[in-house]
């Protein structure tokens, strides 16, 4: 979705690090160049997920768009993208199986918790003098009030937009919202985790709040990630039967 936005904005095709001749229709794009797998040269950014438990490939940025999500979410959507490939499917048309899910949960979890934080604590330490870096909050950017707002500040660190400012509400608007049907899963249920996951969760995520910068919107997100897993692990009704 994000590099739909950012192609919409600026009318220049984005790149990816990575990606697998198995996934079917991997962006869902009116905009750019759909065989973008591994592409890094003639666009305007580059996507990642790198480093996590591999090094990082590709070394030629200047410049970073740093967004974080919450590990709760970002997990499960890891393994919806790996079983909409297996399946052989479109990507983001559908939501793995619940069973799958707890399987690959139940097997994997650490593995993606210590990827997600890896990243982030890398990309923390990169770049963070001014005009250089912009952390943007995934939860944000898909908000009504502040997504606007966000992909304002995006274009212009971009340097690249051709949408005058007062038109990117409704860019944002029309990539975003209605987009979504298309490139966000439909949900039939809502990933559940042991009591144990969540318990690793909020132990990481004091660890990152214990060492990482004063990045206001990297502070607020880790804070914003940790209540909602004390919450839902205090509620127990996103916790799998046997917490």
């Amino acid at each position: 979705m994000t590099r739909i936005l950012i192609e919409a904005l600026t009318g220049v095709w984005t790149g990816s690090t990575h990606g697998n001749p198995k996934m079917i229709g991997k962006q869902v794009r009116s905009v750019g160049n759909p065989a973008d797998d591994r592409l890094t040269e003639n666009v305007v950014v580059v996507k990642t997920h790198q480093p996590d438990v591999k090094p990082l490939r590709w070394k030629d940025a200047k410049r970073v768009i740093f967004i974080i999500r919450d590990p709760l979410s970002a997990i499960p959507s890891a393994h919806n993208a790996k079983w909409e490939v297996g399946s052989k499917i479109k990507m983001h048309t559908g939501q793995a199986p619940e069973i799958s899910w707890i399987n690959w949960r139940d097997s994997f979890f650490d593995l993606h918790l210590r990827k997600w934080r890896t990243t982030l604590q890398y990309w923390n330490t990169q770049y963070s003098y001014p005009g250089k870096r912009i952390v943007v909050v995934y939860e944000d950017l898909v908000h009504n009030v502040t997504g606007p707002i966000i992909a304002e500040k995006i274009m212009t660190f971009l340097g690249q937009g051709i949408i005058p400012l007062k038109d990117v509400p409704c860019i944002w608007q029309k990539v975003v919202r209605g987009s979504a049907e298309k490139v966000h899963r439909p949900r039939k249920y809502t990933p559940k985790f042991k009591s144990e996951h969540m318990l690793r969760v909020i132990s990481d995520l004091d660890k990152l709040l214990n060492t990482t910068t004063d990045e206001p919107n990297l502070l607020r997100a880790l804070t914003r990630y940790k209540n909602n897993a004390q919450k839902r692990l205090e509620n127990g009704s996103s916790c799998q039967v046997g917490c």
